[in-house]
């Protein structure tokens, strides 16, 4: 550097000049290079789209499932109608209990009862002396379980089924808590299994197929 005062030789960095002592400038400031920015570079979410793709594929086997197991009204459906006529002595329902090929072997359909006949007749017949506490009759549904393939397959070797050409396309047996009042009056709670079945969408019980047989019985025998 050169002494501004003097005209000296100074080194640089020095602060005063040896010869005069005149203050040496500051060295200026190194200026940082410009830089232009940079957008960052978006990688693909492989991840991501895999977990959606397998969900989406679980949602659409649950949503499958769904519709077997409860297609046509469901097995639940089917049970709260059995109940409902068995018990509450709905005679609307009669004619659920059971696939048409029941009816047509039968040579009847649920128009040839009527109300009375059935909660006159019917009724106190099929429940004996418990008829008198039906009205205290409640349920619980607990469980669905639905049958194995292997399971299926003997469900569907039952004779009087397979002679009415009825094959069940699916089947589950429903765990049901009942609770009711006896002639003490003391609550009474069983757990009871149903099989359910599924014929041409709808779903009907096996303990449906009963009860038309005891309904028929009774009425035509009275």
């Amino acid at each position: 550097m050169i002494c501004a005062k003097c005209g000296a030789n100074v080194a640089d960095g020095a602060k005063f000049c040896d010869v005069c002592g005149q203050p040496m400038p500051a060295p200026a400031a190194p200026v940082a290079p410009a830089y232009a920015p940079v957008a960052p570079v978006a990688t693909p979410k492989k991840n991501n789209t895999m977990i959606i793709v397998i969900a989406a594929v679980a949602a659409a086997v649950v949503l499958l499932l769904c519709l077997l197991l409860f297609g046509g009204g469901g097995a639940e459906a089917a049970f709260e109608n059995y109940f409902a006529v068995a018990v509450e002595g709905d005679f609307s329902g009669v004619e659920d209990l059971q696939p048409q090929p029941y009816w047509a072997e039968e040579k009847m359909t649920a128009e040839a009862l009527s109300d009375d006949a059935y909660s006159q007749i019917a009724l106190p017949k099929i429940h004996g002396d418990d008829y008198a506490y039906l009205d205290s009759y409640d349920y619980e549904i607990l469980l669905v379980d639905e049958y194995s393939e292997l399971e299926l397959a003997e469900f569907n070797t039952n004779s009087s089924r397979l002679a009415k050409g009825i094959m069940a396309d699916d089947a589950c047996t429903i765990c049901v808590e009942i609770t009711y009042e006896n002639a003490a009056g003391e609550e009474v709670v069983n757990q009871e299994d149903f099989t359910a079945y599924r014929y041409d969408g709808d779903w009907y019980l096996t303990e449906g197929d009963d009860l038309v047989n005891e309904i028929i019985n009774s009425v035509t025998n009275n």
